[in-house]
């Protein structure tokens, strides 16, 4: 996350094609492990031969609508994860 503590205890993303896809990684796993509660963040992401410093900022967020597929469960919901590198 991109605060006053950024880069103290980074999340390591391995694999990951472009910093959006790790900013994406990062916040969908932030996003299912608070069930759901974590709906917006602001993350920095760097390659690990640098530091912080360098990081590239990007907004997330989370939009969960109900879902209106004709199987779907009540209570089941449809998730959009906006992850947008900061201008």
């Amino acid at each position: 996350m991109y605060d006053e503590r950024m880069g103290e205890n980074p999340s390591v993303v391995f694999g990951c094609a472009s910093p959006e896809d790790a900013a994406t990684s990062y916040f969908r796993n932030v996003f299912e492990n608070s069930n759901a509660l974590v709906r917006e963040a602001v993350i920095g992401v760097w390659l690990a031969s640098e530091g912080p410093e360098v990081a590239i900022i990007f907004e997330a967020y989370a939009t969960l609508t109900p879902c209106i597929a004709a199987d779907a469960e009540p209570g089941e919901f449809d998730i959009e994860l906006d992850v947008r590198q900061r201008s």
